[in-house]
C-alpha cells in the first residue's frame, strides 16, 4: 500500500511537473510573440518618421539651393555639428551644462569656443564676400537668400534630429541597417508625392533621357544609398557628436572641388571660414580628449 501511495504521488509531482512546463513554455512563446510584434510596430514606427524627415531633408537642402545660392548653403551645413550637440545634451546622450562652463570643466569651455568659431565661420560668408583669389568668377544672384537660409536651417535641423535618433534606435537594439531600407523608400514616397504636387503629372515631365537615368542612378548608389550606411555606421562606432563634426568640412570639400573641377572662384571669405571651421573642428576633439582623460584615471583607480 505504502509503495502503491509512493507510485501515485511521483506520477502526480510528474503530471504537474509537465503541466509547469508547457505553461512556462506557452508563456514563453507567448511573451516571444508580443516581444517581436513590438518591435516590429517600433520599426514602422521609427521608419516612417526616419522618412518624412529624410524627404524634408533632401526637398529642402533643393529649396535652400535655389533661393540663396551655394555659398550660403554650403556655409550653412556648418549649424549641424552645433545642433546635434544641443539635442544629444537635451536627450541626455551627452552631458554639458552652461553652469559647469568654467575652469573646473575645460571641455565645456572647449565647446562653448567650438560653437563661437562655427557662428563666426557662418556669419563670414553670408555677410562678406573679400578679394577674389584664384579662379574664375561667375556671376550668380540668387532670387531669395533669406527663403533660402530658412530651407538650409531646416535641413541642419533635420539632419541634427535624424543623428540623434539614430543613436537611440542603435542604443535601443533596434537593427539600424532594416531602419535605413525602409526609411529610405519612405523618403522616397513623400519626395515622388511632392513631385506629383509640384510639377503634376505631365508625361515630358517625368520622361528621363539617358544621362538623366544616369544621373537618378548615380544618386541613388551614392549620395543617397552610400551615404545611409556610412552614417549610421559612424554614428554606432563614434556616436552622433563626433559624426556631425565631420559636417565642419564640408563647405572647404565643396569649394576645393568647384575649383578644382570646375575652375571656380575661390574668395577671401572662403578661407577665412575654412580656418574657423577647422578650429571648431579641434576645439571639439578637445572637449572628447578632456572628457576621456578622467573617465581613464577612474578606471586606473578602480583597477
Amino acid at each position: 500500500e505504502g509503495t502503491t501511495t509512493t507510485t501515485t504521488a511521483a506520477v502526480a509531482r510528474g503530471v504537474t511537473n509537465a503541466e509547469t512546463k508547457k505553461n512556462t513554455d506557452e508563456d514563453d512563446d507567448v511573451t516571444e510573440t508580443t516581444t517581436k510584434v513590438t518591435s516590429t510596430q517600433t520599426i514602422i514606427v521609427v521608419s516612417i518618421v526616419l522618412g518624412a524627415i529624410l524627404a524634408l531633408i533632401r526637398a529642402s537642402v533643393v529649396l535652400a539651393n535655389a533661393n540663396a545660392g551655394p555659398d550660403v548653403t554650403s556655409a550653412l551645413v556648418l549649424t549641424t555639428p552645433v545642433l546635434t550637440f544641443f539635442f544629444s545634451a537635451m536627450f541626455r546622450i551627452e552631458h554639458f551644462s552652461f553652469r559647469e562652463v568654467n575652469r573646473e570643466h575645460p571641455e565645456n569651455v572647449m565647446k562653448v569656443l567650438a560653437i563661437l568659431s562655427v557662428s563666426v565661420s557662418v556669419a563670414v560668408v553670408c555677410s562678406y564676400r573679400g578679394a577674389l583669389m584664384f579662379g574664375d568668377p561667375k556671376e550668380y544672384e540668387a532670387p531669395n537668400v533669406l527663403i533660402g537660409a530658412i530651407w538650409m536651417l531646416t535641413n541642419t535641423l533635420a539632419s541634427s534630429v535624424a543623428i540623434v535618433m539614430q543613436k537611440m534606435i542603435i542604443n535601443a537594439n533596434i537593427p539600424i541597417e532594416i531602419v535605413n531600407a525602409a526609411m529610405t523608400g519612405i523618403g522616397a514616397f513623400w519626395l515622388l508625392i511632392v513631385g506629383f504636387i509640384a510639377h503634376g503629372t505631365s508625361k515630358d515631365v517625368w520622361t528621363l533621357s539617358s544621362d538623366g537615368l544616369y544621373a537618378v542612378l548615380f544618386g541613388a548608389f551614392f549620395p543617397s544609398a552610400m551615404n545611409l550606411i556610412i552614417f549610421a555606421k559612424s554614428s554606432k562606432i563614434l556616436g552622433p557628436n563626433i559624426t556631425a563634426r565631420y559636417f565642419l568640412l564640408q563647405p572647404a570639400m565643396t569649394w576645393v572641388l568647384d575649383y578644382v573641377v570646375l575652375k571656380d572662384a575661390v574668395y577671401e571669405s572662403y578661407v577665412i571660414c575654412a580656418f574657423f571651421s577647422a578650429m571648431a573642428m579641434m576645439l571639439f576633439a578637445s572637449a572628447n580628449s578632456f572628457v576621456r582623460k578622467p573617465k581613464e584615471e577612474e578606471r586606473e583607480q578602480q583597477v
